[in-house]
């Protein structure tokens, strides 16, 4: 009997569209961060998707988050821990799951906030009360948007279906960043290794922090075992880079609409 393959959360897009910018012809930077493609050093704090009994099928968050905060720490030092939930819910994600890139552009929309302001936390154990407050509230958008005054964030595929020698491509990428990619979760080999038969769907969106040369792929995930090893010809079916930057100088208008915000609002952090 063949086994039935669980959903995560990862929802393929319907259609890469020309207007979405694809790894070696985005205007994204491409300033070499890790010549070695390992980012181990620089991983982020664990956290898991499923918590209380609950899964919330929001690993398109999840695994891009992990990408952002690898990539902050790396470039900055600083220790980040963005809210899942805020972003699950700025994007619209509910069971089963949502598009990697409706993802990413929510967090290009509507920024991100810290773990603390809205957390994954012990009471929480009904997808509704996950996801909430829906819509969000004016506080919860303010520092969303003030995220926004201070971070410049973009994003380009890497690898989708018709990719080819998706190895190579892969293993380019990340010098750039971590990646986020799509997976089969989760069947193991003989040797430990995380393998996908040929047709078989991908489920689960994870970031990709380095490799065992033309060995494995090194996985940070959101379930147990955190860090996994998967085949050196995975056939991911789709992944993305992205790059973060710190905003050097706030215009005369953004420092207005700063001030009309912090007044309409409050601070939300100290």
């Amino acid at each position: 009997m063949k086994e039935e393959i669980r959903n995560h959360g990862f929802q393929a897009p319907k259609e890469i569209l020309p207007e979405e910018y694809r790894f070696g012809s985005s205007p994204m930077e491409y300033k070499v961060l890790q010549p070695d493609g390992n980012w181990t050093a620089y991983l982020p704090v664990v956290e898991y998707q499923n918590r209380n009994g609950l899964e919330t099928a929001n690993c398109t968050a999840f695994g891009t988050l992990n990408c952002i905060e690898t990539l902050i720490k790396r470039k900055y030092n600083i220790e980040e821990n963005f809210s899942e939930r805020f972003l699950g819910v700025a994007a619209g994600t509910r069971p089963p799951g949502n598009s990697p890139h409706v993802v990413c552009d929510a967090i290009r929309d509507k920024g991100l906030i810290d773990e603390r302001v809205l957390p994954f936390g012990d009471d929480i154990d009904i997808i509704d009360e996950y996801y909430s407050p829906d819509p969000l509230t004016a506080d919860l958008l303010y520092a969303g948007k003030s995220w926004l005054d201070k971070w410049e964030f973009t994003h380009s595929w890497v690898i989708y279906p018709s990719t080819k020698n998706k190895q190579k491509e892969l293993f380019d990428a990340l010098k750039y960043s971590p990646i986020g990619a799509s997976v089969l979760a989760w069947k193991q080999n003989n040797d430990g290794l995380y393998t996908k038969s040929e047709g078989e769907p991908d489920n689960h969106w994870i970031s990709v922090y380095g490799y065992e040369y033309k060995k494995a792929w090194l996985v940070f995930d959101h379930y147990d075992n955190t860090n996994k090893k998967l085949i050196w010809n995975y056939d991911f079916g789709y992944a993305k880079r992205f790059a973060i930057n710190k905003k050097e100088t706030i215009t005369k208008v953004g420092f207005l609409e700063m001030l009309k915000r912090y007044f309409n609002y409050g601070k939300i952090y100290n």
